[in-house]
Order: C-alpha cells, then sequence, then structure tokens
C-alpha cells in the first residue's frame, strides 16, 4: 500500500472520480457491477438509459458529498454526528478541510 499524500481537493476528487466510475459501471458494464446488471435487465430505451444515467449519479452526489461532509462532523453518518479524524498516508489532516473542496466538486 501506497503511503500517497493528498491534499483535501485531490481526497474529494477520489470521490468524484468513485462517482464517475459506478455511474459508468452501472450504465455499461452489467458483467462487472450487479447493479449494472438490474440496470441492464430493464431494458431500458436510449432515452430512458440517458435519464437513468442522470438520476444515478445524482443520487451519489448526494451520497457521496454527504459522507464527505459527516468525516468532516458537519453533518451526522446516520445517527450520529462526530467530527472524524482523517490523515492521508504521510499524516497529514483531512479533518475538517473536506466540506469546502466537496462542496464545489458536487454541489458547484
Amino acid at each position: 500500500m501506497t503511503k500517497a499524500s493528498l491534499t483535501p481537493e485531490e481526497f474529494v476528487q477520489e470521490f468524484v472520480a468513485l462517482k464517475d466510475g459506478l455511474v459508468q459501471g452501472y450504465m455499461n458494464a452489467p458483467n462487472l457491477f450487479p447493479g449494472g446488471a438490474a440496470v441492464d435487465a430493464l431494458g431500458l430505451s436510449s432515452e430512458q438509459r440517458t435519464a437513468l444515467s442522470g438520476v444515478l449519479d445524482t443520487i451519489l452526489k448526494d451520497a457521496l458529498y454527504t459522507v464527505l461532509l459527516a468525516l468532516d462532523g458537519e453533518v451526522p453518518l446516520g445517527a450520529r454526528q462526530i467530527a472524524y479524524t482523517l490523515r492521508d498516508g504521510q499524516g497529514n489532516l483531512l479533518s475538517g478541510l473536506l466540506a469546502g473542496p466537496a462542496f464545489e466538486a458536487f454541489q458547484e
């Protein structure tokens, strides 16, 4: 495992890449993603697939943005609102620095 150094912005961009990869997987890789198999089984038209892709993108954007805010202690993660301590592989603090970059990446 690499002990990489990440800025808060780079950490957030990893979540953006995760979201994009999941949407692409669900929409285009039915053999690799269980959700993709479920989407494929719907037999959607091209227009419906485009609409579903947009819905999935929005849902994942909301979910991952919420997780990032929860890691910063800004919102509850489940039933509890706790400020977590999150550090990169080099020990640099990421906690408390994610809300701004997350907003820019997921809400603007």
